[in-house]
């Protein structure tokens, strides 16, 4: 059930909403931000900036992502299931050589053929990095700066890889920065939560106001390795004098706290100082109030995090891992301080987009996620409207009131969010008719097998040309 503001306010904002067709989009995603580490949902973490965005616009409740970070990313930016196009369900390692297809349509190429002549992507990708045709620049950005892979060092930008020499069969440990703009190295130096933040900054600092941008910020953080800047640590406690973490997998030695927790909620207030700084710009530079805003995480969140109270976490298809806070701020079109319960997801993004600026051009492909533009000005939703999500040799079907989990086990999830009971003999009809859905929607899971390293690593991690 929605929140919403009186009638009239949704009138006003339909007026708007025709007045306005091409807004500026801010689509700004944290990875491995918990349920629980966001202080609008009651956590200790400080996010005012964060909550003040929620307070502006809609919380979308049951907002559903992919478990780990490329999978999300992939369905964010074509609006479907990334497995239909090769793209597994797991993220992509150093060894792999995928990345979404050339044929497949980007957010970034959907809003170039309908007059963003402006679309950056600034932060992670980690969609493809063996080949420039999976470059950020030849998916529909104009303008790329940040890292192709996760888990990177905040203060070096170096990547840490292990992996099995083929011909030795030992391991090898390899760190190479990960760290660029455009297609070339960048040597920037900094806290990468700063840097992102700077770049978006610059970006928004060159738009005009006559074409609407598209801005993607990928923040890093607060992916591992935990490490944050020394003042960030103290407004959480932290004591130099006190044992430190210790450091993820032999490096990320700088920026340690005394804590995982204390460590990952000083890295999330940073990013959240980040975020706030770049709406600051939107709002001196008059871009606000005609900027649709988009919040959320990749995923939920692993070492350091929270997902409480929901059950799991990353790499896992229980809510922890898959739930994840989502919010959307259009001034004069979404009403401010509303809260939605109905069921959303990443897969969604495009084809509301799609919808907002009038693309008129076919996506190649059927798209699997819909327009929700309806719900987040406060109206109603489809009651039987259905997600569906591989994980590894897991799959879910998610609608508003119920959870499948594969085969075994059906949560009435509308009243039992933390999945403690399986009703599955109590509903049959409802468990075979989800089963159902779920075999015909193609969505296939896949065990997860790591690749043989087979390919030269390439100084400091540029991306091949041809």
């Amino acid at each position: 059930m929605n929140t919403l503001l009186p009638a009239i306010a949704i009138c006003i904002t339909g007026c708007v909403a025709r007045e306005n067709k091409n807004p500026n989009i801010l689509l700004i995603v944290a990875d491995d931000l918990g349920w629980n580490d966001v202080g609008y949902h009651g956590s200790e973490i400080k996010t005012p900036n964060i909550d003040k965005l929620a307070n502006e616009g809609i919380q979308l409740n049951r907002f559903y992502v992919h478990s780990v970070s490329t999978p999300t990313r992939a369905t964010l930016l074509t609006g479907r299931y990334p497995d239909r196009y090769g793209i597994s369900t797991h993220f992509i390692t150093i060894e792999q050589s995928v990345g979404i297809p050339e044929q497949e349509l980007t957010i970034a190429e959907m809003l170039g053929k309908t007059g963003y002549k402006r679309r950056g992507l600034i932060g992670k990708w980690h969609l493809g990095h063996s080949h420039e045709k999976y470059h950020p620049l030849n998916q529909g950005f104009t303008y790329f700066y940040g890292h192709y892979m996760g888990g990177l060092d905040y203060f070096t930008h170096k990547k840490l890889y292990i992996f099995e020499d083929s011909s030795t069969q030992e391991k090898k440990h390899v760190l190479e920065l990960d760290w660029h703009e455009g297609f070339e190295p960048c040597y920037d130096e900094g806290y990468t939560t700063d840097l992102i933040r700077d770049k978006a900054i610059n970006f928004l600092k060159e738009s005009n106001e006559k074409d609407p941008f598209f801005l993607y910020v990928a923040f890093n953080a607060p992916h591992t390795p935990l490490q944050a800047k020394e003042a960030d640590l103290l407004e959480y406690g932290f004591d130099p004098g006190q044992k430190l973490i210790e450091p993820h997998e032999g490096y990320g030695y700088q920026g340690r706290g005394n804590t995982d927790r204390q460590t990952f909620s000083a890295m999330v207030t940073a990013m959240d100082k980040a975020i706030g700084d770049i709406l600051e710009e939107l709002e001196n530079n008059k871009k606000l109030r005609n900027t649709l805003v988009i919040f959320f995480s990749d995923n939920g969140a692993t070492v350091g995090g929270s997902n409480y109270p929901l059950k799991g976490g990353k790499f896992g298809v229980y809510e922890g891992g898959i739930r994840v806070p989502c919010i959307v701020r259009w001034p004069g079109i979404i009403p401010p301080g509303s809260i939605t319960n109905s069921v959303t997801g990443a897969v969604d993004i495009l084809p509301t987009l799609q919808y907002i600026v009038g693309a008129e051009d076919e996506p190649p492909f059927p798209l699997d996620g819909i327009n929700i533009l309806n719900i987040l000005k406060g109206g109603d939703d489809d009651p039987d409207r259905a997600i569906f999500i591989a994980q590894y040799v897991s799959r879910v079907a998610i609608t508003r009131s119920w959870k499948l989990h594969d085969d075994t086990l059906l949560f009435k999830i509308d009243t039992d969010p933390h999945e403690s009971e399986n009703v599955a003999d109590l509903y049959p009809e409802i468990f075979n008719d989800l089963n159902n859905r779920l075999n015909s929607s193609g969505v296939k899971s896949v065990e997860y097998k790591r690749e043989q390293l087979n390919f030269k690593l390439h100084p400091e991690h540029k991306i091949p040309r041809e």
